[in-house]
């Protein structure tokens, strides 16, 4: 369904409205934010932006206010980001294959996996298809969750198949996963997240669902017909914020005389789920500028105050690029 727009605002769950700030976050003169590929807040509700430019990790008070940036030629292609309780950072670098665990400053405290070293599932660069069999960390890792006894659960990711577990200092427990359509098998787990109880969520992306597991990988259950979900958040609520990405269908062309096979572009879009899988409210237009539309939808997150922030992917091949003056950071305050 699609949301009602109100003068720039949308309508939530439970009736809660939230107003729209496309372009948030006020940029030092100059700086441009690249494909916003995730975002995460931490205790004091600083708004830390992993994003794929000349400053990978930027980070923003509440208001919005531009506080300091690092990682300048650290990350080889910036992916997830996730903020602990304890404030400690653990970033996914997709092409270096590793996962960097830092200070709020970007001090590096440890490094998971092999750097450009990608593990061997017969993956073919760009084609998850290729993928033949599960191996292990990593193959383009994706994101991180943290478990309430502060295990690591690590989607991996585009070029693997697999969930892996590690204890809190890094030490590697076990994976599970493996090519293909079935329960407990991934096409590109890509975003991942942990409730109260330990119980796992992944976002199976192109298999368009998530599936549920419990802490040792054994399967529950499957929530269908979630198109192309890139990220989850657990909210303060317990519900599951879901951003999906665009998707391309093939349809009939309507005229008689010329049958033929047209691209319908089906948009990308922003949900929140119960954790019992009912859904409880859609963001979705096909007007990217407008309250509710968004290019790519790839990270989002919720601070403590019930604000949500979103970042988009807005390179991708398929639709084109966004003008240049497109920002891929917005944030939806609740009034």
């Amino acid at each position: 369904m699609k949301l009602e727009q109100i003068t720039g605002k949308l309508l939530g769950d439970g009736g809660i409205e939230y107003q729209v700030e496309k372009s948030w976050g006020k940029l030092p003169d100059g700086w441009r934010l690249g494909d916003v590929v995730g975002i995460a807040t931490d205790s004091q509700d600083r708004v830390y932006v992993f994003n794929r430019s000349s400053h990978p990790l930027v980070v923003f008070d509440l208001q919005g206010n531009h506080l300091f940036s690092w990682g300048e030629g650290m990350f080889i292609r910036p992916h997830g980001i996730t903020i602990g309780t304890d404030d400690m950072l653990y970033l996914t670098d997709e092409y270096a294959h590793v996962v960097i665990k830092c200070t709020q400053e970007g001090a590096v405290k440890f490094i998971l996996g092999n750097r450009d070293k990608p593990s061997d599932t017969g993956y073919i660069q760009e084609d998850y298809k290729t993928i033949q069999r599960p191996g292990g960390p990593f193959n383009r890792p994706t994101k991180v969750a943290i478990s309430p006894k502060g295990d690591l659960y690590i989607a991996d990711g585009y070029g693997n198949c697999q969930i892996h577990k590690f204890d809190p200092t890094g030490k590697y427990l076990f994976s599970w996963g493996e090519p293909g359509v079935g329960p407990g098998q991934f096409q590109i787990p890509h975003g991942i997240v942990i409730d109260a109880e330990g119980t796992v969520y992944v976002a199976d992306r192109e298999n368009n669902r998530l599936q549920v597991f419990s802490p040792s990988g054994d399967f529950i259950s499957e929530w269908l017909g979630i198109r192309r979900p890139n990220d989850l958040f657990l909210t303060g609520e317990g519900n599951i914020l879901i951003a999906c990405m665009f998707a391309m269908e093939k349809r009939k062309s309507p005229v008689e005389t010329e049958p033929q096979i047209v691209n319908k572009v089906l948009p990308s879009y922003l949900a929140m789920y119960s954790r019992a899988g009912s859904k409880l409210f859609q963001w979705e237009n096909e007007d990217v500028f407008a309250a509710g539309g968004f290019w790519a939808a790839h990270g989002v997150c919720e601070d403590s105050k019930g604000n949500i922030y979103l970042g988009e992917i807005v390179t991708r091949p398929g639709r084109g690029p966004a003008p240049e003056n497109y920002s891929p950071l917005t944030r939806f305050t609740p009034v």
